[in-house]
């Protein structure tokens, strides 16, 4: 997490990613000045990373998980509109338990910014986030067998009885409770 934490916006300094934009802010009536961006920035900053971890022959478990860590870090700023029940749970999908470290190295991220009330803002709400869904129960595994899989099995029986959809729950319960359960 350290190596994460120093570098993980070092792609900054690559000329490629700083652009320039207008802010829509104004400040004392006048429009408030440029300010510099770095769209991409997190990809380079995971490359600068991975070689130096590399060259200092470090395992590749940590290297993948700081790698990770640092291609993500941006991912939790996207702010909370974006952060739905459905778009966490993906996001917890896609990066298991690491999910919590990429949000908390988000808020040291946030913390560096200063304490002004939008930093607090920013910070509340992505605790917020990690605290709804750190102890959430996980998602139901995807079906050995659909619905559309079992009316093929069964032609004959009509899809509207009743009885695949009856079949399709006792499946997913015995799976629940055995996800090792597979169609091999």
């Amino acid at each position: 997490m350290l190596f994460a934490a120093l570098f993980h916006d070092i792609g900054k300094l690559c000329p490629d990613v700083i652009g320039i934009k207008e802010t829509e802010q104004t400040i004392d009536g006048m429009k408030a000045p440029l300010h510099q961006t770095y769209h991409g920035h997190e990809d380079v900053s995971a490359k600068v990373v991975k070689s130096i971890m590399q060259k200092l022959k470090m395992s590749t478990d940590e290297i993948d998980y700081v790698v990770k860590l640092v291609e993500q870090h941006m991912h939790p700023h996207m702010g909370k509109q974006y952060w739905t029940d459905r778009n966490i749970r993906k996001y917890i999908n896609q990066f298991g338990e690491m999910w919590v470290d990429i949000f908390n190295h988000a808020i040291a991220d946030a913390k560096s910014k200063g304490d002004t009330p939008e930093v607090q803002k920013d910070i509340a709400e992505k605790n917020d986030i990690i605290h709804r869904f750190k102890n959430m129960p996980p998602p139901p595994p995807k079906p050995v067998l659909d619905g559309r899989s079992l009316i093929n099995m069964f032609p004959d029986l009509d899809p509207k009885s009743g009885f695949i959809t009856d079949i399709h729950k006792r499946l997913m319960s015995m799976q629940f409770d055995n996800p090792q359960l597979t169609t091999e």
